[in-house]
């Protein structure tokens, strides 16, 4: 019967295929997203940290090199002699003041102030780059006009050790002016006086500076002193309008830092957010910034996500047409299958299907035709079973009837047995042949188990059989080598060689105690005997034997195989044990053997009892050793006990 079904197997795989790309695709975009962004991230900080520390030495380098101008122009004051006032220079110092002064391109224009007493500075020196001015049209006394509307109290010069402020024009570029102050000793009559206080200030071109800031087109770069004013900046309005960036947060939280360099992000309250590199300069406090903003920085990334999304679609939109021709080529064929498989499962086996594919579908559908020409055999073989396993067990129970009843007393005799199949038919057997006063006691082991070792135990019971009935009509006492002889005949003919039987024949006289027999390849029986004690005619002393005489050829091997026959003597309460080798040699769960050693431990607290007791007990030892591991072979375990049997020495 076929079911019926809501959501059939071409849309599965549609809705399979495309949750499978859409999961690979989405895990792809984020972890390129998140792989571009850590990236991204690293760039763009190394990048504004590069950036602020490469500006912060080029800006160091070009203000050190102009204060050391102004360190030789001080020095050269600082050796004039012959004056009171240090303030008269030589004509030849005046010219090497103007030649340092002309060594040095940033120099526009050097003031040079001398303190005089009274705390009052007078301007002793000017010095004036005209060559600068020329292109702009403005002339020198455009510094007077710095010096009154732009002045600086030279206590504030004194007490830093470098000033530095931007200067806006609107005729020419923004100046940056230096200042520093030095003492200077004075001589008087030969004699050094208080020293007097020198200061220079000087106004620097900065057009080159600002270029070295522009360069930079993703980021702005500028550089603020310890208070947040601009001192440089790109754009030069920003200077022009004295502009300072100390209200924002992270410039005061940089200002703060006790960190020379760094980088660090921020948001504004009014949304903008952004990266700032920054790194201090060793002169006046100064700091180089160097900042992009969040969304410029990671405006790559940005087109990434979107191009990513459109491209993305535009596979999952591919995909998706290229699906629904897969999957309607590919559940047509099956569709084909699963109606072959609706009739199969109503009993018609004689379908097949045709699909030419050369992929697995076709490969499957050759298969399934294959598959239901093999029910048919296999429901013709499963009949053929079915008889066959019938037949077994009838076997099963006509071979169950080949065994004796398991306890017998016959004339002091006690004789108890087990028997347990390694399958359904076995190959061991064992019986006894009544003589007049002597009892034949038989057991045999055939190679394997099974059917076919069940057969050949038919035989052996079939010819002992026929030698008790001989022995009831013709009195012929049979002996245990004429026993060994015939069964070998019978089995040799059975199995024609093929399999072959170890076995072992007891005869034993219940009024001599006698004991002959003869062995063909089978395991030695264990005898108990129980010795008199000379002194106090009791059984005390007890011990294990073993039989003397070497095993002949196992049965079936020859039809003239040759046996030997010995004897014994047993005495009464001695106890004999014949067993085949699936007793000592079945294994436990760890593989290890039953073994006659152990056989023998447990048989000698054993022997003293009756023979159905001595089976019984061994048999419990050996069950609960085996646990649940299978038997591999049959066991089968038959004990004598003598009672009233006549004594004699063996």
């Amino acid at each position: 019967m076929t079911q019926n079904f809501r959501f059939s197997l071409k849309y599965k795989f549609l809705v399979l295929l495309t949750a499978m790309l859409l999961t690979a695709l989405l895990a792809y975009m984020l972890m390129a997203i998140k792989l571009f962004r850590n990236d991204k991230s690293a760039y763009v900080y190394e990048v504004s940290d590069t950036l602020s520390e490469t500006l912060a030495a080029e800006t160091e380098t070009g203000i050190h090199s102009n204060l050391r101008t102004l360190e030789l122009i001080a020095n050269v004051f600082a050796r004039a002699s012959n004056t009171d006032s240090a303030n008269k220079l030589s004509l030849e110092q005046k010219s090497l003041v103007q030649s340092i002064f002309n060594g040095d391109d940033d120099l526009v224009e050097l003031s040079i102030y001398v303190e005089r007493e009274g705390g009052q500075a007078e301007r002793s020196l000017q010095l004036i780059n005209a060559n600068y001015l020329k292109p702009y049209g403005v002339k020198a006394e455009i510094f007077d006009k710095i010096s009154k509307e732009k002045p600086i109290a030279f206590d504030v010069i004194a007490a830093k050790s470098v000033y530095l402020r931007s200067v806006a024009l609107d005729n020419i570029p923004p100046l940056l002016t230096l200042a520093v102050s030095r003492e200077v000793s004075v001589i008087k009559n030969k004699q050094q006086v208080k020293p007097k206080r020198l200061y220079l200030i000087a106004q620097l071109r900065q057009d080159r500076r600002l270029k070295m800031f522009s360069k930079s087109k993703e980021y702005t770069t500028y550089l603020i002193d310890s208070v947040g004013n601009i001192i440089a900046h790109p754009n030069v309005s920003f200077l022009l309008r004295g502009e300072s960036v100390a209200g924002k947060p992270i410039i005061n939280e940089i200002l703060r830092s006790k960190i020379p360099a760094g980088v660090r992000e921020y948001a504004e309250k009014d949304g903008q957010a952004g990266i700032i590199g920054y790194a201090k300069l060793q002169i006046a406090d100064l700091v180089v910034l160097s900042e992009i903003s969040r969304k410029r920085a990671f405006y790559a990334s940005q087109r990434l996500i979107e191009k990513s999304i459109i491209f993305g679609v535009l596979i999952l939109i591919l995909s998706f047409i290229i699906s629904i021709l897969f999957t309607s080529k590919m559940t047509s064929a099956l569709g084909k299958l699963f109606a072959a498989t609706g009739r199969v499962g109503s009993g018609d086996f004689n379908v097949s299907v045709q699909i030419n594919t050369r992929d697995e579908v076709g490969s499957l559908s050759v298969a399934f035709n294959a598959m239901t020409k093999k029910i048919v055999h296999l429901l013709a073989e499963t009949a053929e079973k079915a008889k066959l396993e019938k037949e077994v067990e009838t076997a099963q129970l006509v071979q169950e009837n080949f065994f004796p009843v398991m306890d017998l007393s016959r004339e002091g005799l006690q004789i108890a047995a087990f028997y347990q199949p390694a399958s359904r038919c076995g190959g061991d057997w064992w019986g006894h042949i009544p003589m007049g006063d002597k009892t034949a006691i038989l057991i045999g082991d055939a190679t394997g188990h099974g059917v076919p070792a069940a057969l050949i135990t038919a035989a052996a019971h079939a010819c002992c059989v026929t030698l008790k009935h001989f022995e009831e009509f013709n009195q012929s006492h049979l002996t245990a080598k004429t026993i060994l002889e015939h069964l070998n005949r019978a089995i040799f003919h059975s199995g024609r060689g093929k399999i072959k039987m170890t076995f072992f024949v007891a005869v034993i006289d219940s009024k001599t105690g006698e004991l002959e027999y003869a062995n063909a390849a089978h395991e030695m029986p264990i005898i108990y005997r129980s010795k008199i004690d000379s002194e106090s005619d009791s059984y005390a002393v007890t011990q294990l034997d073993t039989l003397e005489g070497e095993p002949s050829s196992c049965l079936g091997q020859s039809e003239s195989t040759a046996f030997a026959t010995y004897k014994t003597i047993l005495n009464q309460n001695d106890a004999i044990l014949w067993y085949t080798d699936g007793l000592v040699e079945c294994v436990n769960e760890q593989e290890e053997e039953y073994g006659e050693r152990r056989l023998n431990r447990r048989f000698i607290p054993l022997a003293t009892k009756s023979a159905r007791e001595i089976v019984d007990g061994l048999m419990t030892d050996a069950i609960g050793f085996y646990g649940t591991k299978l038997r591999a072979d049959d066991i089968t375990l038959v004990a004598l006990k003598i009672g009233n049997a006549g004594h004699g020495n063996s």
